[in-house]
Order: structure tokens, then sequence, then C-alpha cells
């Protein structure tokens, strides 16, 4: 394996991200309490195209969906672990979303950014994830430019949520970065907009060849660091933490996660983290804190520039 030039100096290394989606579930999120994340996503935030400014919170998470608001449970686990140092963010979109739905918000970016952020601001998260997966608008048949309106929504974010208190993060799927693929279209999204963006979580799974291949994992996540707009420290590789949170061939045991991913992409001196689907998998901690302490380990022997 090639391995890239170091991209810090030991006084400024990153400490890698551990990441998760909280979807509900039966395992609740203040047991993330007792977990090493780093960054916990709740998902989702929809709307429809019925209503398309109108937002609808997941009933995982809701006390009450339109308007959305969280439960109280579900705010005071937030508060706990934002007490711990824990960045808690909200995604929009996610499978629920529908093209039609997507073609009524296109064009009118800057509104939907506002109301997001107010979402944001009103429930004192730390940031918004964009889970846009409607791969026909990056190939012509969505009836609306995907590159446009994902780039018009991440700078239109930033304006409303400044850098310096909130986070911003995409969560592509691997096709959407690959040079040569029909639906590539985030690499314009990244030249375009991806210095507004904190975080880009890399869904390795459900999606082949990727799926279950660490070796084929590891060349394209060091192939897309290398991407305009993006770098090492905002790239979180996406995996399933346990076997039902994707399909059976997508999963990867931990202790090759650890052997054939983390270890090969750390001694190239390279890994921004790691992003577990979904927090309910994560049932008795063994994945989390597995991976914690492989990343932990990871940065003590990372290749540095002195």
């Amino acid at each position: 394996m090639e391995c890239p030039q170091p991209q810090h100096k030991e006084a400024d290394m990153p400490q890698p991200k551990l990441v998760s989606y909280f979807a509900g579930g039966p395992l609740p999120l203040h047991r993330a309490l007792d977990r090493p994340y780093t960054h916990l996503i709740l998902a989702y935030l929809t709307s429809n195209e019925q209503s398309p400014f109108t937002l609808a919170l997941s009933a995982d998470l809701a006390a009450q969906a339109t308007p959305p608001r969280f439960d109280a449970e579900i705010n005071r686990a937030v508060r706990r672990l934002q007490q711990q140092g824990v960045k808690v963010m909200v995604s929009f979109g996610g499978p629920a979303m529908t093209t039609s739905a997507y073609r009524q918000l296109a064009g009118q970016e800057s509104y939907l950014a506002y109301i997001l952020a107010q979402f944001v601001v009103a429930n004192e998260l730390d940031g918004i994830d964009i889970h846009w997966e409607d791969a026909a608008a990056f190939i012509g048949q969505g009836g609306y430019d995907g590159v446009e309106f994902l780039t018009q929504l991440t700078r239109a974010l930033r304006r409303e949520l400044p850098g310096d208190r909130y986070l911003i993060a995409h969560s592509p799927q691997p096709p959407y970065l690959q040079e040569g693929y029909a639906m590539s279209g985030y690499l314009k999204v990244l030249q375009a907009a991806g210095s507004a963006i904190d975080l880009v979580t890399i869904q390795f799974y459900n999606n082949r060849p990727w799926s279950g291949d660490p070796l084929r994992i590891v060349e394209s996540y060091q192939r897309y660091c290398q991407l305009p707009g993006m770098n090492t420290d905002k790239a979180i590789l996406g995996l399933p933490i346990a076997r039902h949170n994707a399909l059976s061939t997508s999963f990867i045991p931990l202790d090759a996660i650890v052997r054939r991913i983390i270890g090969p992409l750390t001694r190239c001196g390279g890994l921004g983290g790691l992003m577990g689907w979904e927090f309910s998998g994560d049932h008795d901690g063994q994945w989390s804190h597995s991976i914690g302490e492989a990343l932990a380990q990871a940065l003590a022997n990372q290749p540095r520039e002195r």
C-alpha cells in the first residue's frame, strides 16, 4: 500500500473521532454516556412533498413529530452527553425522503437552511448532518440538480450556523465520491462547498463492491481523502456495528476492522475516525470500546512530521 505524506505535525495531530447515529431502538440514548463516542447524530428530521417546509421528527425521537419536538428522555440524554464533551447533532434526510420532496425544496435552499438552523439552535444541538440519498438527481433523473441543491444548502447552512460554534456533516455513499461513476456528484459538491463541511461520514456498507471488503475500503478511503474539498481530518469511515444493522455482506468483524482497516490506515498516517451504523447495535458497548481503544492506540503510533 502506498502511503500518503502525513498531514500533521506531532503537536497538532487530531484525535480520531468515533461517531454513531441514534435512530431509536431498544438501546436508549443515555447508554452512550458510558461509551467513548465523540459525536452522536440523531436520525432523522424529514419533510414530504405535500408540505416540504414542515419538518417532521422520527417517531423514535419525538414527543411530537410535527412541529418537531424531542421527547424528554432524549433531551435529558443530549444535555448530559454534551456535558461530557460529546457533540450531538441532528440528521436531515435519510431513506424516507423522496425525490419528490427534494424536488420541492430545490431552489429554496436558503429557506430550508434557515428552518433547519432554527431547529438546531432552539434545541441547543452542535450541528446538522445532511443525509442525502437521492442518486437520481445526480444522473439527471430527479427533476432537479443534486449537485446544485447540496452545494447551495451547505453554503446557506454555514451562513446560518457559524463554524466557530456549529458542525456541518454530510454522509455520502462511496459511488457519490468515485471518479468515473455516473452518480459521482459529491466530487463537485466537495469542490464547491467542502470548506463549509466539517465531517464527511462515508457509508462503506450496503454498497457493492465496497461492502465487506477491507482492502477496497482502505484504498478508496485514502483516495477520497485526497479529493478537492476533503482531508483526512473530516473523512469518517462508516461501517455497520452489528450484522443486523446492514446487509449481511456488509458486516466486518471487530478484529478485522482493527487489523485490516484501522491498522493499515493509521500506519499510513491518516484516519479521521470511524462511524458505526447504528447505535442500537452497540448493545453491550464492546464495539465502541474496542474501536475507541484501537483509535487511541493508533493515534499514539501514527507517523508524524517533526
